[in-house]
C-alpha cells in the first residue's frame, strides 16, 4: 500500500531535499480566475455599500454642487447624471483636508482583509482608472459571453461580461470608469449608455481632452446628456410628422456638419410654413429633403442635385421636386428659396446685449434696489423723508444687507456678479447655478444660460424657461395689478430684460411673428418704454408691411426726436405714398437730425460689425446703431436713397 508522502519528509527522489522544495512544488493548485475576480466582486459592492452608508452626506453635497435645471424635468436623465457623478465622487473627489477618496477610505479599511496578493495589489489600482467614452464595438450574444469597448482616445479594447440584464448596442457610445478583473474589465457601479449621438459626443470629449474630462466630469457629463434630446422637440408642432421631418433634415445636416444656426432657420422656416399651409403627407423623407435643398440653394453653399438628396433620404427625385414646388408654392414671396435667401441674409436684429445691461447699468440697479429695501425696512413714506434719505445713503455699499434678506435677492447677486466683465467663464457658470439652487424661478439664471448657449434652438428653449419662471416668480395677480407700470418696480427688470433678449433671438432667428407679439406685450407692461422697444417695434412693423401698426407706434411716441424715428417715419411714407414733397421732408429733417446716417446708408462709409453699449443724440454712435438694425428695410426704398444722397 503506498504511503503518502509528508511535504516536510523527504523527497522520494532522492535529492536530499524537503518533499514541499522539490518535487511536491508541481503540486500547487493554480487559484482559478473566477475565485480571484468573486472577491474582486465582493469588493466592488462593498466599495459601494461603504459610499452610501457612510459617505451619503458627501456625496448629496457633491451632487448638488453640480445642480443642473436642465435635467430636473427628466427623470432617466437626471438618474443617469446622478450616478455618473456619484462614481466619478468615490475614486476622484477628496472627501477629508487629507486629499483621501471614498475609495481610500475603503482601501485603508478593507486592505488587511483582502486574502489573495493578486486580488489586493490589482484591486489598488483602481483609484487610479478615470471616466472614458467608449465605442461599444460588439456585444455578447448571450450569458457568459462578453462585449468589447473601444476607448475613444486611446483605441485600446476591452473585454466586458455580458449577463442577461444587459442590453449592450453595437456602435453605442459607453460612458463610466472601467475597472480591470483578472481576464476582463467591468464598469464601477454603472455605465452610461447613449445610442445615436456618437459624433456629437466625441466632438464634446475631443473638446475637453483626456485629463480635461476626468477633471470636469460632471459639466462633460451634462453637456452629453443634453445632446441627445432632439432640440425640435420644444417647438409646437400640429402633427408629429411635422416634427419628424424637422428632426430628420436636422440630423442627415448635422450630420455633414451644416452650421447649427442654418439648420435652426430652417427649421423655424418649416414651422412657418406648416403653421400657415398645413401639409398633408404620410411620410417625411422628401419633404425633409427638399427643405434642405431650398436651403442650400439659399445659402450658395455645398451645392447638391435634387437626385443626390433623394438617394441620401431614401425618397424619389420625382417626390423631392415635388416638394420643392410645394414649399414654393407656400410663401407669397415669388419662391421659398427667396424667402431663405432673405433669412438667412440677416434683417434682423442681433442677439447681443442690450445697453441697458452693461455692468455700469447693474451697479446701478442693485444700488437702488438696495436703496428701495432700505427705505422699506425704515418704513419711511413721506417725499421728504426718502428724498433726503437717497441724497446721505446713494453710495452706502452697507445697504446690501437689505437685499440680502430673500433667496430671490441673494440669487439675484449673485447674477450681477456672474455680468460682470471680470468674472471668468467658469467662475460665471458656478454663480448660475448658485443663483439657480437658491431661487429656481429666477428669470435672469436662465437668459444668462442662453446667452452662453451656442445651439440656437437649445438657446430659445431657455429663453423660454426663463420667461416661465420670471411669470411663475411674479405671479398672476402682480401682472394684473402692475400692468403698466412695470420697469419701474425693481423686482419686474430681469424678467423685463428676458422678454427682451427673447424678442430680438426671435426675430433674429426669423419667427418674427412671435417677437413682434412679445414686443408688443413689453410696452404694454411698460409704456414709458424705459428699454427702447418701441424702436424694435417699428422696424419689425415696417420690415413685416404693417404699417398702420407702425403709424400708431410713431404716433404714441411723437415727441421722440431720435434718428431711429425720425428716418423711419420718413420711410413709412415713402412706403404708403410714394416719393413726394411730404416724403422729402420728412427725410430732409431726419438728415438734419443726424446727417451721419447718410454716409452710412449710401455705402461711403463701412458700417462697424461691433454694436456701441452707449448711444447719442445726432453722433455717430446713433448713426451706427440705427443702420445696423434698419439697412434691409431701405433695399426696398431706391428712391429714397438717391434723394437722401442729393441732400
Amino acid at each position: 500500500m503506498n504511503e503518502k508522502i509528508g511535504r516536510n519528509d523527504p523527497c522520494p527522489c532522492g535529492s536530499g531535499k524537503k518533499y514541499k522544495k522539490c518535487h511536491g512544488k508541481s503540486n500547487v493548485v493554480e487559484i482559478s480566475p473566477d475565485r480571484y475576480n468573486m472577491e474582486l466582486n465582493r469588493l466592488h459592492d462593498r466599495l459601494i455599500s461603504f459610499a452610501v452608508e457612510h459617505h451619503e452626506n458627501h456625496l448629496n453635497e457633491i451632487v448638488s454642487s453640480y445642480p443642473r435645471p436642465e435635467l430636473i424635468d427628466d427623470p432617466d436623465r437626471r438618474e443617469s447624471y446622478m450616478a455618473g457623478v456619484t462614481l466619478w465622487t468615490i475614486t476622484h473627489e477628496p472627501v477629508n483636508d487629507k486629499d483621501e477618496t471614498i475609495f481610500d477610505l475603503f482601501y485603508k479599511k478593507e486592505e488587511k482583509n483582502i486574502r489573495h496578493t493578486r486580488v489586493k495589489s490589482l484591486f489598488a489600482t483602481w483609484k487610479e482608472y478615470p471616466p472614458a467614452v467608449y465605442e461599444v464595438l460588439s456585444t455578447g450574444s448571450g450569458p457568459g459571453e462578453k462585449a468589447a469597448f473601444q476607448e475613444i482616445f486611446t483605441k485600446e479594447t476591452y473585454a466586458v461580461p455580458f449577463s442577461e440584464e444587459d442590453d449592450f448596442k453595437a456602435g453605442s457610445i459607453a460612458i463610466g470608469i472601467l475597472l480591470p478583473f483578472i481576464e476582463h474589465h467591468e464598469f464601477l457601479l454603472s455605465m452610461i449608455e447613449l445610442r445615436d449621438v456618437n459624433e456629437q459626443v466625441r466632438d464634446i470629449a475631443s473638446n475637453y481632452g483626456e485629463e480635461g474630462l476626468a477633471e470636469s466630469f460632471p459639466d462633460f457629463l451634462e453637456e452629453v446628456l443634453t445632446i441627445e434630446e432632439e432640440e425640435t422637440l420644444h417647438l409646437e408642432w400640429d402633427h408629429p410628422l411635422y416634427e419628424r421631418v424637422a428632426e430628420m433634415m436636422a440630423k442627415h445636416m448635422q450630420a455633414k456638419r451644416a452650421d447649427e444656426h442654418m439648420i435652426a432657420k430652417a427649421v423655424l422656416t418649416w414651422k412657418a410654413y406648416c403653421d400657415t399651409q398645413h401639409p398633408s403627407f404620410r411620410k417625411p423623407h422628401a419633404f425633409a429633403a427638399a427643405l434642405e435643398y431650398l436651403v442650400r440653394e439659399a445659402m450658395q453653399v455645398e451645392p447638391v442635385t435634387q437626385k443626390e438628396l433623394a438617394e441620401e433620404y431614401d425618397t424619389s427625385a420625382g417626390m423631392v421636386s415635388q416638394k420643392i414646388r410645394l414649399l414654393e408654392e407656400g410663401f407669397e414671396t415669388d419662391d421659398m428659396s427667396n424667402r431663405l435667401a432673405e433669412l438667412f441674409e440677416g434683417g434682423g436684429f442681433d442677439p447681443v446685449d442690450d445697453p441697458q445691461l452693461t455692468e455700469g447699468r447693474m451697479e446701478m440697479e442693485k444700488m437702488m434696489r438696495n436703496l428701495s429695501k432700505a427705505i422699506e425696512e425704515r418704513g419711511l413714506e413721506s417725499e421728504e423723508e426718502i428724498q433726503q434719505f437717497m441724497k446721505d445713503n446713494i453710495n452706502n455699499k452697507d445697504l446690501g444687507q437689505f437685499a440680502s434678506s430673500s433667496p430671490r435677492d441673494q440669487a439675484q447677486d449673485k447674477l450681477y456678479e456672474a455680468r460682470s466683465v471680470e468674472t471668468s467663464p467658469a467662475k460665471r457658470k458656478k454663480l448660475i447655478n448658485e443663483a439657480l439652487e437658491l431661487y429656481p424661478n429666477s428669470p435672469e439664471a436662465y437668459a444668462l444660460m442662453a446667452e452662453d448657449e451656442r445651439k440656437p434652438l437649445k438657446q430659445l428653449d431657455l429663453y423660454r424657461k426663463a420667461l416661465a419662471a420670471g411669470e411663475k416668480d411674479l405671479g398672476e395677480e402682480f401682472f394684473r395689478e402692475n400692468k403698466g407700470h412695470f420697469w419701474m418696480m425693481m423686482e419686474t427688470r430681469p424678467y423685463m430684460r428676458t422678454k427682451a433678449e427673447y424678442g430680438v433671438t426671435l426675430y433674429a432667428m426669423g419667427d418674427k411673428d412671435q417677437a413682434i407679439r412679445h414686443f408688443e406685450e413689453l410696452i404694454e407692461l411698460n409704456p414709458h418704454d424705459n428699454q427702447g422697444i418701441r424702436y424694435l417695434l417699428v422696424t419689425a412693423y415696417l420690415d413685416e408691411k404693417r404699417y398702420q401698426d407702425a403709424e400708431q407706434v410713431l404716433q404714441r411716441y411723437a415727441e421722440d426726436s431720435s434718428a431711429a424715428f425720425q428716418f423711419n417715419r420718413a420711410l413709412l411714407a415713402y412706403f404708403t405714398d410714394g416719393l413726394n414733397s411730404e416724403t422729402k421732408a420728412l427725410l430732409k429733417q431726419a438728415d438734419e437730425q443726424n446727417p451721419h446716417v447718410k454716409g452710412y446708408l449710401t455705402g461711403k462709409k463701412q458700417v462697424p460689425e461691433e454694436q456701441s453699449n452707449y448711444i447719442g443724440v445726432g453722433d455717430d454712435t446713433e448713426a451706427v446703431d440705427y443702420v445696423q438694425q434698419n439697412i434691409q428695410l431701405w433695399e426696398d426704398a431706391r428712391e429714397m436713397m438717391k434723394a437722401l444722397e442729393r441732400m
